[in-house]
């Protein structure tokens, strides 16, 4: 069930707004301060209500053989950051699944890919296609899929309106073929999968090699090579919506956890 903010916002006003609530020393049936030097609450109507921020909306595109990691993390980690995640897929519905895979090395000259999960789509790619305006960005998982999802006129269109919004935008490893197919890296500097490089630059883009848990952020395209690279890239696409992460130090049961930092430091991304 879908956490609802507003409700929750509405009914701490309404706390507010109690003629029942007390301060100390005062009582709520007498005409003033119950004892000297004690002071009323002030007015419910001079409590400023709180501003409601809405959720970022994010659009994730995947297909059957999405690797399994990359849609996976990326959506559980943005919604426990508070960013509402439509997972879709061309020709299926909300609640449809697809087929993930995992990508590994096991010795041989490339990856080998083995079955993932069944992962159960979020919302309808029809509906998403036809009001690209409704998010606030754009996710696009690696894996198999982009090979095939790039031959949808439907997909490039999303994602060049995407663009022509200048919505944040991510795609990581083989993401970043359905980039290239949209035309829409020319004059960018972005990573990928090494393999997709060549697509990169024939597309007219500037391909960046760095460390699989590095990203490159070229104004609100942010791209990483694999998914090593979760923690770079999630950070610094939530930060493009204004989205800072903070901890507080732990509770010391036992003596042997070691302090958090305050804040957690800033993405470590390339230019």
């Amino acid at each position: 069930m879908r956490f609802d903010r507003e409700r929750i916002v509405r009914l701490a006003c309404e706390m507010l707004a109690d003629p029942s609530d007390v301060c100390e020393g005062h009582s709520p049936t007498s005409d003033g301060p119950a004892t000297p030097g004690a002071h009323a609450m002030p007015a419910a109507s001079l409590v400023p209500a709180p501003s409601i921020v809405p959720a970022p909306r994010v659009l994730m595109l995947v297909g059957d053989f999405t690797e399994d990691y990359e849609v996976m993390v990326p959506y559980q980690a943005l919604g426990m950051l508070g960013v509402d995640v439509d997972v879709v897929c061309p020709c299926k519905a909300c609640g449809d699944t697809i087929k993930t895979a995992v990508h590994d090395f096991l010795g041989d000259q490339t990856y080998a890919e083995t079955p993932g999960h069944r992962f159960a789509l979020t919302a309808s790619f029809a509906e998403a296609a036809e009001q690209p305006s409704r998010y606030d960005g754009l996710y696009l998982a690696g894996g198999r899929a982009p090979e095939y999802l790039r031959l949808n006129k439907d997909v490039l269109a999303l994602v060049r309106a995407a663009f022509a919004l200048e919505l944040p935008v991510a795609a990581i490893c083989h993401g970043i073929q359905v980039l290239t197919a949209a035309d829409v890296v020319r004059g960018r500097k972005l990573t990928c999968y090494a393999a997709v490089a060549p697509e990169v630059r024939a597309a007219g883009g500037t391909y960046v090699e760095v460390a699989p848990t590095e990203t490159v952020r070229d104004g609100m395209l942010v791209t990483s090579p694999a998914w090593p690279g979760h923690q770079t890239l999630l950070a610094a696409f939530a930060g493009l919506f204004g989205i800072r992460v903070t901890r507080e130090p732990p509770v010391r049961a036992t003596g042997t956890l070691r302090d958090v930092p305050a804040r957690v430091s800033a993405p470590r991304t390339t230019p």
